[in-house]
């Protein structure tokens, strides 16, 4: 498992305009039994006809770009670090995301 620390994302900050910016690297959430996160080593990220439209016309249905977003939604990793109150997954599990 690669130890790279760096984390970017696709960040659409209106309309026609995306750039590829680095962004802190999050911790597992700790609290209550609903806040469960783990943090995944992203290895591929799906972009979809949502994420083009939002990019070529600055919004999609009632969602408008009005602050920057990051894209890409649908994404594959390796699990790195477990928040609190996971016992489903294990460091080093191979897994799929729609958030």
């Amino acid at each position: 498992m690669s130890t790279d620390s760096r984390n970017y994302a696709v960040l659409l900050t209106k309309k026609d305009d995306l750039q590829i910016v680095e962004i802190p690297m999050p911790e597992p959430a700790h609290g209550g039994p609903s806040v469960r996160l783990s943090i995944l080593q992203t290895k591929a990220t799906g972009i979809c006809g949502s994420d083009v439209h939002m990019w070529k016309h600055g919004q999609i249905g009632i969602f408008e770009v009005k602050n920057p977003v990051i894209l890409g939604h649908e994404s594959m990793g390796v699990v790195t670090k477990l928040g609190e109150g996971i016992k489903t997954l294990k460091v080093g599990d191979r897994v799929a995301i729609e958030p």
